[in-house]
């Protein structure tokens, strides 16, 4: 099984909204806060978060206010990409967020007639909008979503204030996105009362396209629901204004048939068998957030029983005597964002005695292709190796143990429906170190403790 996350977007989407019921589906506040603070511009903005309800139905409305004006400036994406990959925020998170904004300009490139790099993201580029995507990819982190999908979009109708002026809804932009992601749109209905479906308003922003199409498959899946959450915009509609997330569990998928729209969809994260614990708590039909252990013990660990997964991929190697560090560096980052699975570099020596560097890349099959003319375009070399392995997958599961400092994330690894070791998170155990000012040992050695206790009681 795959944890998996749909998009019921009879309202729309937008990065605000996503990122509202995120938090309303357990995204723990404190812990958005934590990471999003990785970015740095935490003093020139505040998040606000309160409850809001529409025809009955309880949500959060989230709201970026920027301390400072002038903050509220236009960005490349060459000032985005080093905004977010000189954070210490995790790679998955990097990667998605950097996928989202790449994809975004790939689009405005072709709508505005210039490069992507010269693309200047308007609203989209501005601290709200950052941290709205980046949040956003902080959630489906915290709640280890695989797999991705959308239903029908709305499309809206009527203009829109643009830094360009009035331009038609959808944007241009936003309807080059989702054509290109091979999108589905609801229909236009007339409700009863007269009232139209889709409302005459941008029910669809740039952002929440850009989200949907570098991640989404347009389609629902069969799945066990575990948590859903509804994120408020900021119009009141004659139905709930709201996007509403369903967080549940697929079958099992081989990394070939992942949660990416193989068509259009860049890949930004190897597949995570992570599975849905076994009921030691029984699923509410109303709750909301990521199941914890039961109270009876400070450090129970929620069980799981998965199988090993067989899967394929392909490993590209170059040898490479005459690039720099810098060089070396981007292209990692490269390859990562765009879909490599892993990505590493083996010191060898090649022939005249000269030191060199071999780059290996991980990858999925079908990204094969893409990341082998990546490497050939960014790299000196003038050609690669490339071989198809078989590899095993170890299953998976994350939960939290709670110490004197607080709570930090374990990951269990699980071989023929047994735990055969746990660790703790390095994010977490360091977000809480940063917290609390206690050394990052301490607190890593505390949380192991912690697990061999709960080990020893669960044996007795």
């Amino acid at each position: 099984m795959s944890r998996a996350i749909y998009f019921d977007t009879f309202s729309g989407i937008s990065g605000d909204m996503t990122l509202g019921a995120l938090l309303h589906a357990g995204l723990p506040f404190d812990y958005l806060q934590t990471e999003l603070a990785k970015l740095s511009l935490d003093s020139v903005y505040r998040l606000e978060m309160r409850s809001c309800q529409q025809q009955g139905i309880t949500g959060v409305k989230l709201d970026v206010l920027l301390l400072d004006p002038a903050e509220h400036f236009h960005r490349s994406l060459t000032n985005i990409e080093q905004l977010i990959f000189n954070s210490r925020l995790s790679d998955t998170v990097k990667n998605r967020a950097s996928a989202i904004f790449r994809r975004l300009a790939g689009a405005e490139s072709k709508v505005h007639g210039i490069a992507p790099n010269d693309v200047h993201f308007h609203e989209v580029g501005a601290v709200d909008a950052l941290v709205d995507l980046v949040g956003a990819c902080i959630g489906f982190d915290y709640f280890q979503i695989e797999e991705f999908y959308c239903g029908p979009l709305p499309s809206g109708s009527g203009f829109v204030c643009s830094a360009h002026g009035l331009i038609p809804i959808p944007a241009p932009a936003t309807l080059e996105l989702l054509t290109e992601a091979g999108a589905t749109f609801a229909p236009t209905v007339t409700l009863s009362g007269g009232i139209e479906y889709p409302a005459r308003m941008e029910m669809v922003t740039p952002t929440g396209a850009a989200l949907v199409a570098t991640l989404c498959r347009f389609e629902r899946p069969a799945f066990k629901l575990n948590y859903s959450g509804y994120g408020y915009g900021s119009k009141e509609l004659a139905w709930p204004n709201a996007l509403r997330i369903w967080i549940g569990e697929t079958s099992a998928k081989s990394p070939e048939s992942s949660h990416q729209n193989h068509s259009h969809s860049h890949s930004v994260q190897e597949v995570n068998h992570d599975h849905n614990p076994k009921a030691i708590h029984p699923t509410q039909e109303h709750h909301h957030g990521p199941s914890h252990p039961t109270q009876e013990s400070d450090h129970q660990i929620i069980q799981q029983t998965v199988s090993t997964t067989p899967s394929e991929v392909s490993v590209l190697e170059t040898n490479l005597d005459d690039m720099t560090p810098e060089g070396l560096g981007f292209l990692m980052e490269k390859l990562l964002a765009v879909g490599a699975l892993d990505v590493y570099f083996t010191p060898i020596q090649m022939k005249k005695n000269r030191p060199a560097i071999m780059l290996s890349a991980i990858v999925r099959p079908e990204d094969e292709a893409k990341l082998a003319h990546l490497i050939l375009r960014e790299s000196s070399s003038f050609g690669l190796r490339v071989a198809r392995l078989p590899r095993y997958i170890a299953g998976r599961e994350f939960d939290e143990v709670e110490i004197s400092a607080g709570k930090v994330r374990v990951k269990r690894k699980i071989l023929d429906g047994e735990g055969v070791d746990v660790v703790p998170e390095y994010e977490s155990v360091a977000a809480l170190a940063r917290q609390t000012g206690r050394a990052w040992r301490e607190i890593y050695d505390e949380v192991r403790q912690a697990l061999s206790s709960a080990s020893k009681r669960s044996q007795n």
